[in-house]
């Protein structure tokens, strides 16, 4: 196995997870999303430690499995969600790990292009990523919004090769969860698996990426 190093360095486009990736967001989200449970009378179905698991999946999705309730009921629901979650105060609140802006810094030095692939809508992301001062670095941004399915599938991946006009394996993509790296092989890119998000690195290993990072600064 290569290093991640060594594997974005002979990449043109990086495309990175945002939640648990750049973002130190799980016990925001979580928060979030047990709120919205709150606001609307539904009481969670499962623990808050696996609420976060379930963080990089569709909206509906998580708010099924947190709630029991079927996601087809839980439209009005979801939008409670994002009213809270892109209200300026939610989106003052999130942090980047350590590193983040230092590495993508480095990484769009080094001429690579530099995109996010998310759960999130495009619009909020891009007012996240102001925020928290990324805005110059990250060229292009496919959210939930974007795409017809979500992660794990690779849609938002192979939009983002398609903008870029760039070859899957000359693509890495880099996330904290099962779900990114079953989004980035789909595609056919290389993948980079966080060890530092929601998911342990026993769990990422079941999807075999190409290689781990316990921290962001390891991929320069």
């Amino acid at each position: 196995m290569c290093s991640a190093a060594a594997y974005v360095a002979g990449a043109d486009l990086v495309i990175f997870d945002f939640d648990g990736t750049l973002a130190d967001s799980e016990d925001l989200l979580t928060e979030l999303v047990l709120q919205t449970l709150r606001d609307k009378q539904l009481s969670p179905a499962i623990q808050s430690r696996a609420i976060g698991k379930l963080i990089g999946l569709p909206l509906l999705q998580v708010l099924s499995a947190a709630s029991g309730a079927p996601a087809g009921e839980l439209h009005e629901v979801a939008s409670h969600y994002r009213h809270i979650a892109d209200s300026p105060e939610v989106v003052a609140r999130f942090r980047l790990f350590p590193g983040v802006a230092t590495t993508l810094r480095t990484l769009a030095d080094r001429g690579k292009r530099l995109a996010i692939a998310t759960s999130k809508s495009r619009a909020i992301t891009q007012k996240i990523l102001v925020a928290v001062g990324l805005d110059d670095l990250v060229g292009e941004v496919v959210g939930g919004d974007c795409v017809r399915h979500g992660k794990p599938h690779p849609e938002a991946v192979e939009r983002l090769l398609a903008q870029a006009k760039c070859s899957s394996r000359r693509a890495a993509v880099v996330g904290d969860t099962t779900f990114d790296v079953e989004m980035g092989k789909g595609a056919g890119a290389i993948t980079i698996a966080a060890t530092y998000g929601m998911h342990e690195r026993e769990a990422l290993a079941t999807k075999e990426p190409d290689a781990f990072i316990d921290d962001i600064g390891e991929l320069i």
